[in-house]
This record gives C-alpha cells, sequence and structure tokens, in this order.
C-alpha cells in the first residue's frame, strides 16, 4: 500500500503539470533547472528507487529487517517501517519543489539562460499571450529590476560624499546606505592630515585614498546589486520586446492592466514613456479596448464641470488620479499622434466614413443622447481622443497643474478635419450637425468652452483657496489660473491652462469659419457658442479675473485678424459670419450686463 501511496503522489505531479498555464509550466525550467536543485532531486529519486527495491528484498527474502547501521547517536534500523519513511520523506520532498514552484505568486529565477531562450522562443512563435504571461509573471526582476554598479572609471580627487553619490547608484531613491555626516568626517580627516604631515605625504596619499574608497564604495553596491534578484540579460531583452513595434500592438490587448501596473510603478528602472507611447496607441486603434471602456465609464461629473476619477476605472485612474503622472509620461503625444495619423489616413480613402452620419444620425432626447448612439460614439477612436483630452484637461485644472498639457492638440485635429470636410450625399445639410466631422467639431469647441466655464466656476466658489502672497506681499491669483495685464496676447510661451483654452479655441474658431465646405449654419452655430462663452466672462466686473479671459478671447481674435497670410480672408468670412443672427444673439446676451459685443463689432466688422 505505501507505494501505491508512493506512486499516487508522483501520479499527481503529472496530472497537476499536464493541466497547468504554459507560463506556469515554463517555471519548471527557470526556478529548478539549476545544477544543485537538479542533484537535490536525483538524490531524492534515487532514495525513492533504492527504498522501493528495498522493499521488494524484503518481502521476497521474508526478512524482517535489511540490518541496524550505528550513528553518533543511535542505532538506525533499516526495517520495513524505516525504509518507507525515507521514501515518503523523499517523494514528499520532490512534491513540495514542484508545489511551491507552481503555487507561489512568484518565483526566484535561478536559470536565466533558461529563461531568456524561453522568452525568444515565444516571440519567434508568436505565442504573445504566454509570453505576456512569463512576463507579467515575472514582473520583478524583469521589469523592476536595479541598475548594476559600473566599476569607477577615473580616480580624480573625489571624496567619499561624491562617490556614494555617484549617478551609477542603484538606489538613488533609498537612503539605507548613506553616512551621515561623511561630508564633516572627510573634512576633518582632511585637516587632520594636513596639520599633521608634510604637504608632499598629503599630496601622494591623496590619490591612493579615493581610488581605494571608490574601489571599495564600488564593491559594497555590486554585493547588495547581486544580493537582489536580477536577470540582466533577460531584463534587457524584455526591454527590447515590449518596445518592439510588433509586440507592443499584441500585449496591450491581451493583458492592458500589465501596462497599467507598469504607469502606477513610477520607481522602476524602465523606460516607461517609451512603453506608453506605444501602449496607448495600440489601445486607441483598437476598437472597444480598456481605453475606451475607461473613457466611456469615467463620464460621470464630480460637481460642476470636473469628472469623477473613479478607481475602477483604472487605466484613467492611474493616469489621472494624479496627473504629473500623465504629464511626465507626455501621454497625451501617443493619443493625438494617433488621431492625426488618423485622420490623414481617412483623407486619403476614396470614401470617408465622416462625411457620413454614422454616430450623429440619432434622436437626442433631452441633453442625454439615446443608449445605441452613446455606444456607438464610445467606439470610435476620434470621440474616444477627443474625450480622453477633456477628461486630463478637466482633472489638470482642477489639480493645479500650471502647465497646458498639450491641449493644441486639439488644433491640430481641427485643421485636419476642415481639410477633410465634405458635404456628401451622405451628410444633412439642415441638420444641427451635418456629419460626424460636424459633431466632432462641435465636441472639441463645447469640450474649451466648459474649460473656461469651469475657470469661471473655480473663481465664483473660491474661498480663498486660489490665492497666494507674492513676493511684494500682494494677494494674487496662483499660477495655474493667473492672467496678468501684460499677459494678454497670443503668446505661447507664457501660458498655463486657461490661456491655452483661448488660443487654442480662437485658432479652432479660425479654421471652422475659413473651411469652405462647412455649411454657413454650423459656422453661425459654433461662433455664437464661442462668443456667448466670451460674453459671459466678462460680465464679472472689469477688474475680474474672468474679465480679464474675455479680454484676451478679443486679443486672440485680432491677431487671427491681423495675420498677413489668411487673416484678411479670415476677417471676411466672419463677418459673413457674425454679421446677422450671431450678432443679434451675441447682443441679446449683453443684455444681462457687461458683454463685449461692441468690442467684437469693432474688431469684426
Amino acid at each position: 500500500m505505501a507505494e501505491l501511496f508512493i506512486f499516487t503522489i508522483f501520479a499527481t505531479i503529472i496530472a497537476i503539470y499536464s493541466v497547468l498555464p504554459p507560463y506556469r509550466q515554463l517555471r519548471i525550467g527557470y526556478s529548478l533547472y539549476k545544477r544543485g536543485i537538479l542533484a537535490l532531486t536525483c538524490v531524492f529519486l534515487l532514495l525513492t528507487v533504492a527504498t522501493y527495491i528495498a522493499n521488494l528484498y524484503l518481502q521476497h527474502r521474508e526478512v524482517e529487517s535489511l540490518g541496524g547501521y550505528p550513528t553518533p547517536y543511535l542505532v538506525v534500523n533499516l526495517d520495513p517501517l524505516a525504509i518507507n519513511l525515507i521514501q515518503l520523506v523523499s517523494v514528499s520532498a520532490i512534491f513540495a519543489m514542484f508545489v511551491t514552484t507552481i503555487m507561489k505568486s512568484n518565483v526566484r529565477i535561478r536559470n536565466e539562460e533558461y529563461l531568456l531562450s524561453t522568452l525568444r522562443g515565444l516571440y519567434n512563435r508568436s505565442e504573445f499571450a504566454t509570453l505576456v504571461e512569463v512576463i507579467g509573471d515575472n514582473y520583478k526582476p524583469l521589469i523592476d529590476h536595479p541598475t548594476k554598479p559600473q566599476p569607477p572609471a577615473a580616480f580624480g580627487n573625489a571624496s567619499i560624499a561624491e562617490i556614494l553619490s555617484e549617478e551609477d547608484d542603484p538606489y538613488p531613491n533609498r537612503e539605507v546606505h548613506k553616512i551621515e555626516g561623511v561630508d564633516r568626517f572627510t573634512a576633518g580627516a582632511s585637516d587632520w592630515l594636513k596639520n599633521h604631515l608634510p604637504e608632499r605625504w598629503v599630496e601622494r596619499f591623496r590619490e591612493p585614498y579615493n581610488r581605494t574608497t571608490k574601489q571599495l564604495n564600488y564593491r559594497w553596491r555590486l554585493l547588495r546589486y547581486h544580493a537582489q534578484e536580477t536577470a540582466e540579460d533577460a531584463s534587457d531583452y524584455t526591454e527590447t520586446l515590449l518596445l518592439d513595434p510588433v509586440f507592443r500592438q499584441e500585449h496591450p490587448l491581451i493583458d492592458p492592466y500589465f501596462g497599467i501596473d507598469i504607469i502606477s510603478d513610477q520607481d522602476i528602472n524602465f523606460p516607461r514613456e517609451k512603453f506608453i507611447e506605444g501602449y496607448l496607441s495600440t489601445m486607441l486603434r483598437a476598437e472597444n479596448s480598456l481605453l475606451y471602456r475607461n473613457v466611456s465609464d469615467n463620464m460621470s461629473l464630480d460637481g460642476m464641470y470636473r469628472y469623477h476619477i473613479d478607481p475602477d476605472n483604472q487605466l484613467i485612474h492611474a493616469l489621472f488620479s494624479d496627473c504629473e503622472v500623465a504629464k511626465n509620461l507626455n501621454v497625451y503625444r501617443p493619443i493625438g499622434e494617433t488621431t492625426k495619423t488618423i485622420l490623414r489616413e481617412q483623407a486619403g480613402k476614396d470614401h470617408d466614413q465622416y462625411n457620413g452620419r454614422q454616430f450623429t444620425d440619432s434622436e437626442f432626447i433631452g441633453n442625454s443622447e439615446s443608449e445605441e448612439s452613446e455606444t456607438h460614439v464610445f467606439s470610435d477612436p476620434l470621440y474616444v481622443a477627443i474625450m480622453f483630452f477633456d477628461i486630463m484637461i478637466r482633472e489638470s485644472f482642477a489639480q493645479e497643474m500650471k502647465w497646458h498639457m498639450w491641449l493644441y492638440y486639439y488644433e491640430s485635429f481641427t485643421r485636419q478635419i476642415c481639410d477633410n470636410y465634405e458635404l456628401t450625399d451622405e451628410a444633412d445639410r439642415a441638420a444641427e450637425w451635418p456629419n460626424d466631422y460636424s459633431r466632432l467639431l462641435y465636441e472639441m469647441t463645447s469640450n474649451m468652452r466648459e474649460w473656461l466655464n469651469l475657470l469661471e466656476h473655480m473663481i465664483l466658489e473660491d474661498d480663498g483657496e486660489l490665492k497666494t502672497v507674492n513676493d511684494d506681499g500682494e494677494e494674487v491669483y496662483k499660477d495655474f489660473i493667473r492672467l496678468d495685464e501684460d499677459n494678454i496676447d497670443d503668446d505661447r510661451a507664457r501660458e498655463n491652462l486657461p490661456k491655452a483654452a483661448v488660443i487654442c479655441l480662437i485658432s479652432c474658431l479660425k479654421s471652422i469659419v475659413l473651411a469652405d465646405e462647412i455649411p454657413m449654419q454650423f459656422k453661425e452655430y459654433i461662433t455664437e457658442q464661442i462668443f456667448i462663452t466670451g460674453v459671459e466672462l466678462s460680465q464679472h466686473g472689469d477688474d475680474s479675473l474672468p474679465n480679464r479671459y474675455s479680454q484676451l478671447m478679443l486679443a486672440n481674435l485680432r491677431a487671427n485678424i491681423e495675420d498677413r497670410r489668411k487673416g484678411a480672408e479670415f476677417q471676411s468670412e466672419l463677418r459673413r459670419v457674425y454679421s446677422g443672427d450671431v450678432r443679434h444673439e451675441v447682443r441679446v446676451q449683453a443684455m444681462t450686463g457687461g458683454g463685449i459685443h461692441d468690442e467684437l463689432d469693432d474688431i469684426i466688422l
């Protein structure tokens, strides 16, 4: 019966292994396929076989023991019980190693060559799903790995403090290896040597001293490096894989949460910015990817104008819960550049689908779309990209980011859309949005107006948190929202987020007004909405911050009209758009108090 139990354990190991996911099976190779472990496993197997043979011998000979073997403490009698116990311990040890290897959340890489060969083989066979799982299973050290210390190339006259702060320190954010008071110690030792030894001796010992301290520091850091779990060659190859043009089109769709881990892990020694560029670009091109779902699910407002960054929307939360992460990773670039590429590709097609009415030909109830239309627009890459920027800008504003977050991509999108715009047989000239391009243009201008409304709302609700005291002791608005009198211009070098929004909004208006194919009705609609936003901002008093932003709108409108290239053409076309119903609606809005209608007349008419 004992033999039956032993063989059952071996059969269990084989059965479990056969149903394991491939990446778990591969663990056996790079974790256990090591000389010492293999030797130990062979010893246990030989013991199992030897004890099995010993049992057969005892049964065949009908003897009770193979004899006694003395040890320093007792005599071991090799009777059937002892033999079966040895056999059980051997098999249990093998089973324990196997189960521990396949069940642990991660295992130590003991055979890097085997792992590296595995990664290359999976890539060459295009087994990308398993490849992603193996990399994710070994996130540390394939992604999160320390930098190997470099030997000192030159000895010079560096102090211990300078040595310990060298840039090749593999743990730059950790303080455990810093020596307190090292500068004081070095200075004291140097003074003592100068005072007690001849100067020529001091100079003679200086270089050997510095050389020795550098070498000792290097050896210490190298020792600490090898004490960590490392796989230097495999991690270098993994980095190449994740930036590979072929593989980066696959892994964001196979396991998008792997990319979220890299986004969230700010301390890893890995080119996160390059990785994110391919990651987000691939997600934008793949319909109904995690990016699409997260943007769609993140439309709930937190207050009047800010979106609620829901932790359940893990990608959006990883990027924008702290907008410094989005800024440092330049997340606007892959979304913006991919969107521009898609628009250029549409221009080269015989049939541009956005000149039709795929997601604008639906009934609207109140201010919300029907469920069918809502689902459709969030399956479109251009619409998702536009709303991605909207989420990013609103959250950056709320987090008081001083930088413009490259909202100027809206300007590029608008120009390309205006170039692609055509009124085909699929368009409806009488509709509010004649085609899908009209809807996209509306969404961008609407978003920019909402950003300015957010500015207005923040100022009205301000309880002192938006202001600070400058060097002269004066109370002023913080940099992220402030607009000084001498900064009311179209200078993009001196800007914060709301100023960039105004500059971009007026530039987009110019592109729309100058587009020959866009119908007059739509031009009037967009122009009216933009100018009414300016009127609303101007109705808070001459010295108010919102009024300064309305003046900024006028300054940028004037600058675009005075532009030597297309300024005269813009003014002529804008005069046609503005002089009728738009001018009337602007004046009606201004009747509630204040307004910039007279300034608009002077600039346009």
